[in-house]
């Protein structure tokens, strides 16, 4: 991991900047939250660019992608990105560096099937986490496979 990467540290600081300007909607954020992780993690071009698309074409896969090859597969964020901003939002000392850990520790990407996507959809967990993840005297506690977990998603 590159904590300190130049590139996360100035997308960290765009969040920052957004933050303070009051920008309340997620959606402005993926771009700097999945730029983060693409430079903390190293996903990045040879002229030091983002290269999401390529990373999500060799992100892991879940056993059902691995059981069924020729199913229609979706690219899901074990973490909903709107869970890692509401975790960002909530940091008690927001920095660069907070931000960059935060990110670093919940943003993950598994290849799943749709049938495994619906099954998150059916379930209300598509852009949250269950209550589990909340609860401190449940054993999924804090679990970022909390939301996979509970619909029975795994990592092959």
């Amino acid at each position: 991991m590159r904590l300190n990467d130049k590139k996360a540290v100035g997308y960290a600081n765009a969040i920052l900047a957004m933050l303070n300007a009051g920008i309340d909607d997620v959606s402005s954020y993926r771009f700097a939250i999945d730029a983060i992780f693409c430079h903390v993690f190293g996903h990045v071009t040879k002229n030091d660019q983002r290269a999401l698309a390529k990373y999500n074409k060799t992100a892991p896969c879940s056993k059902g992608v691995r059981e069924f090859p020729n199913e229609k597969r979706v690219v899901e964020h074990v973490v909903p990105i709107t869970v890692i901003f509401n975790e960002i939002k909530a940091l008690l000392v927001i920095d660069s560096s907070t931000i960059i850990d935060v990110i670093s520790r919940m943003y993950r990407i598994r290849i799943i099937t749709s049938a495994e996507d619906d099954r998150l959809n059916k379930s209300g967990l598509q852009k949250k986490m269950p209550a589990e993840y909340y609860d401190p005297t449940h054993n999924l506690y804090s679990n970022i496979e909390a939301r996979h977990i509970i619909v029975g998603i795994q990592e092959a």
